[in-house]
């Protein structure tokens, strides 16, 4: 694909209200203007954060999906260190609370996910060892 197809891929159109130019219309008689906005992503900066799951409000974001989708009283402690992480004052305590909520969040993802796949395989070996037993 060149260059010039993939940048017309890229951006998006927009139609914003306009009272004085009539040139376009829409299906409602209002004139509108448009505009070219680009959606591609610029080269990022080296101060500029990663992805979201690195920042704190993206740990906030994760651990209260742990609580969610996970062991809940372990996302819930994920969810009071991602908040403490976020009013810490000092950068290095910050990190490390960030890390501990991380590792807890998925703790509590993983903990349940293998709940989900124990429990029916506990059900299968019970009635077999109770076939057994018969």
């Amino acid at each position: 694909m060149t260059s010039s197809k993939q940048n017309m891929q890229e951006r998006v159109f927009v139609a914003v209200p306009h009272m004085d130019d009539k040139s376009l219309v829409n299906g409602d008689g209002v004139p509108e203007d448009i505009i070219l906005i680009d959606s591609s992503p610029g080269p990022r900066s080296p101060s500029s954060p990663g992805p979201v799951c690195w920042t704190p409000s993206g740990r906030r974001r994760l651990a209260i999906m742990s609580i969610v989708c996970g062991v809940s009283c372990v996302g819930i402690k994920a969810l009071l260190l991602a908040l403490q992480a976020e009013r810490a004052r000092v950068p290095a305590e910050s990190r490390a609370l960030s890390r501990r909520s991380l590792r807890l969040s998925v703790l509590s993802i993983c903990l349940w996910l293998a709940a989900l796949l124990c429990l029916p395989l506990l059900l299968v070996f019970l009635s077999y060892v109770l076939a057994r037993v018969e």
